[in-house]
């Protein structure tokens, strides 16, 4: 799926956040417990392990604005991600307006525009590594 630049940028601040919290969440374990014979093994596979179930509970917040199965109350369809943009002709006029853009374009669901950026994420990644 090709990503608009909205979403690819929205969900690359996100990626960046549960990278940066993953690995808050396993130096705090790590010093809670720092008596605890951590094996190299234990210690190496922690942050990967955190770093998916905060990527899940992303998913699920994504999955609430879909209204993935129907959770939410009837008279609530689901919820829209806009992004803000200053156009060109809007400056040149000199109005302080902005358009709003749903950043799925109306096309796609966010939770599988979200699963589809990890998934292109990790080949981007498995590519370069081989």
């Amino acid at each position: 799926m090709n990503l608009s630049m909205p979403a690819r940028i929205l969900f690359e601040k996100i990626d960046e956040r549960i990278d940066y919290y993953s690995k808050e969440m396993q130096d705090e374990v790590f010093s809670l417990y720092h008596d605890m014979p951590w094996t190299h093994e234990q210690r190496m596979l922690l942050r990967p392990a955190m770093r998916e179930q905060l990527e899940h509970f992303t998913q699920s917040i994504f999955e609430l604005f879909d209204n993935i199965g129907g959770v939410l109350p009837d008279e609530v369809l689901g919820y829209t991600i806009l992004s803000e943009h200053e156009t060109e002709a809007i400056r040149a006029e000199g109005f302080p307006e902005r358009v709003a853009l749903d950043i799925s374009d109306g096309f796609a669901e966010y939770s599988n525009m979200w699963w589809d950026y990890l998934y292109e994420k990790h080949q981007e990644t498995s590519d370069s590594s081989t």
